[in-house]
């Protein structure tokens, strides 16, 4: 089973742009930009993001939660991109022997990317 969540943005150029040119995530468009309802998606390693400027709810973009992407070596994943995030918390190592580390993304979503010791 996977989870493929949908995020409210406000500017879809400038999140494509954090998560491909940041990040380092593979983003596609699902629609035209000029479309009332564009979409794109973020792909990185197992994990898709899908964003979206529809008014398919209303407020503004945001969430209480944390996304969590697992990656294979969160150890280089961060030297690769902690200087040009906004790092929310540094990387660490959890008591389960978990690696992490948390991100804000351009829209105020938190991300933390983690990798668990059997990796």
């Amino acid at each position: 089973m996977t989870i493929q969540p949908m995020l409210k943005v406000r500017d879809l150029e400038s999140t494509k742009a954090f998560y491909r040119d940041k990040l380092r995530f593979r983003v596609c468009d699902e629609s035209p930009e000029a479309t009332p309802d564009a979409i794109c998606k973020a792909r990185l390693g197992g994990a898709t993001l899908t964003f979206t400027t529809a008014d398919l709810w209303p407020g503004e973009p945001g969430m209480t939660g944390i996304l969590y992407v697992h990656v294979d070596d969160v150890v280089a994943y961060y030297a690769q991109v902690h200087a040009s995030v906004t790092v929310t918390w540094p990387l660490q190592t959890r008591s389960d022997d978990t690696k992490e580390f948390g991100v804000l993304d351009c829209n105020g979503y938190t991300l933390a990317f983690a990798q668990s010791p059997s990796n």
